[in-house]
């Protein structure tokens, strides 16, 4: 099986690195720009199975990439959960919460803003590919979030110590499951 893994177009957050995790923040004109390149890269390319975040970026991708084509929608691809973090910047959310707030940050535990933590945001995107593996089909396209595709590269790699890959807007990237395991084909850098 193999997994496209299509990033969202460019948000309404992005371009001033605002933490956007579960606001429903739409594309900008460039993110649909983004979208469109992520057409011309999936052109050609059958899919047996699309799958959205429900968050509105992922969605307005989606209808942008494959209009037309059915596809299901699911809260595991979501972005990170990061509270009431959420529309702020980190140079705001330092302002209010200190040191504390850039270490949770580092750690990428949104607790105490009433968000998630890592290791939840990977349990959401591992039932996930679970969920594929129950019913392997050829090809899948799945459009979410840098924040999720940087766990399932994490968790596909083995990695103990979180390294943070950027992955571009509208990017792809690919993994294979064969064997009983997933593994990295290709990873979109920015």
């Amino acid at each position: 099986m193999l997994l496209y893994m299509i990033r969202h177009g460019e948000s309404t957050a992005n371009p001033m690195r605002r933490h956007a995790g579960w606001a429903q923040v739409p594309l900008t004109a460039k993110g649909e720009q983004d979208a469109l390149v992520a057409r011309e890269t999936l052109k050609g390319i059958e899919f047996d199975a699309v799958y959205s975040s429900d968050l509105v970026r992922a969605l307005q991708t989606k209808e942008i990439a494959l209009p037309g084509i059915s596809f299901e929608i699911t809260p595991l691809l979501r972005e990170i959960n990061v509270g009431e973090l959420a529309g702020k910047l980190p140079d705001e959310a330092t302002a209010i919460y200190g040191e504390k707030y850039l270490a949770d940050k580092a750690r990428a535990d949104f607790h105490d803003y009433g968000g998630e933590n890592r290791e939840e945001h990977e349990a959401r995107m591992v039932a996930f590919l679970h969920l594929l593996e129950k019913s392997p089909v050829p090809r899948v396209a799945a459009f979410s979030h840098e924040g999720t595709m940087c766990r399932m590269l994490e968790f596909v790699q083995g990695m103990s110590t979180p390294v943070k890959r950027h992955c571009k807007n509208g990017g792809v990237c690919i993994f294979e499951h064969k064997e009983g395991a997933w593994h990295l084909v290709h990873w979109e850098d920015r």
